[in-house]
C-alpha cells in the first residue's frame, strides 16, 4: 500500500512538471523531474561500459531499471578518448529502456559524441571541460564539480570549493548553460 501511495504521489508530481520546475532547485533531465521537493531519483552506472558488448550494456540498463534505477549512467574509461564507445552505450541503453541517460566523463570529445547521441546528463563538468562542453551540451542538464582535472587541482578545503563551485556555476551561466 505505501508503494502505491508513493507511485500514486510521483504520478501527482510530474502532472505538475511545469509549475515545479518554475521552483529554485528543480532540474528536467530527460523525461524525468528531480528537484529538492521530489523523491530521490536513484542513479545506476554501466561501470566501463566502452569494455562491454552492446547486449551486455542493454542487460545492465534493463537490469538496473527493475531494481528501481531512475536514471542510467554510462561511465566511461578514465584516461581514454572513445567516442565511438560512448554514442553506441548511450544509444545502447536508450533503446532499452524508458529512462533518462547520463554520460560520466570529463572528457569533452566523448561528451560530445554522447549529447549527439541523445544523453540526458552530462557527467561531468569542471574548470577544465566547461568552455570546451558549452557548444553542444548546454542544452543538456549538468553536474558541476568543483575542480580542474586537466590541470590537476582537487580543492580539499571545503571553503575553498564551495568558491570555486560558485564561480564555474557563474561562468556555465555566462557560458549559456541552462
Amino acid at each position: 500500500k505505501m508503494q502505491q501511495r508513493a507511485l500514486a504521489e510521483l504520478d501527482k508530481v510530474e502532472a505538475n512538471r511545469t509549475v515545479l520546475l518554475k521552483k529554485p532547485g528543480h532540474i528536467q533531465i530527460g523525461n524525468l523531474q528531480a528537484g529538492k521537493e521530489l523523491p530521490k531519483r536513484v542513479l545506476a552506472e554501466i561501470v566501463d561500459a566502452p569494455l562491454l558488448e552492446t547486449a551486455e550494456i542493454k542487460r545492465l540498463a534493463k537490469q538496473y531499471v527493475a531494481s528501481g534505477a531512475n536514471i542510467i549512467d554510462v561511465g566511461m574509461c578514465a584516461g581514454q578518448t572513445r567516442p565511438e564507445d560512448a554514442k553506441r552505450a548511450i544509444e545502447a541503453v536508450k533503446a532499452a529502456v524508458k529512462v533518462p541517460v547520463s554520460i560520466d566523463t570529463l572528457n569533452p570529445i566523448e561528451i560530445e559524441a554522447a549529447v549527439k547521441a541523445g544523453a540526458d546528463l552530462t557527467l561531468s563538468a569542471d574548470a577544465g571541460n566547461l568552455k570546451a562542453i558549452a557548444p553542444f551540451a548546454k542544452d543538456v542538464a549538468v553536474v558541476i564539480i568543483p575542480t580542474n582535472e586537466s590541470k590537476g587541482i582537487f580543492p580539499r578545503n571545503p571553503q575553498t570549493r564551495v568558491r570555486m563551485l560558485e564561480r564555474l556555476i557563474k561562468q556555465a551561466k555566462e557560458l549559456g548553460f541552462t
